[in-house]
């Protein structure tokens, strides 16, 4: 018999989504790109997404490049990061607003007292 207090997996899911939950944007014509949070990502999406923020820090690292780069790592989807970063194009305030929006959404919460 269960003991009602017992975690189970559904929880530990649901308490995942909330906190780690994909930052959605919605592109012109009603679809969703799915940003997802960088504890989601696999291993090598990871890494990479490591290499690709060390390179922005990187004298002469051409920046609109690098957060493209990061936005097709983290997209649920490549085409849809391509769909996304067509919209946006070369608009260097825009990708640093989404790129923002993003860093708030993946920002870990503070520790509750």
């Amino acid at each position: 018999m269960s003991d009602q207090n017992d975690l189970t997996l559904d929880d530990i899911r649901a308490a995942v989504e909330r906190k780690y939950a994909a930052l959605p944007v919605k592109l012109g014509d009603g679809t969703k790109v799915m940003l997802l949070n960088p504890l989601r990502l696999d291993k090598a999406k990871r890494a990479h997404l490591e290499q690709t923020q060390r390179a922005m820090n990187d004298q002469g690292a051409d920046q609109v490049d690098c957060l493209k780069d990061i936005i097709r790592t983290v997209a649920e989807r490549r085409s849809a990061a391509d769909k996304l970063l067509r919209e946006i194009g070369d608009d260097t305030a825009m990708l640093a607003e989404l790129f923002s929006a993003y860093g708030e959404r993946c920002r870990p919460g503070e520790a509750s007292a």
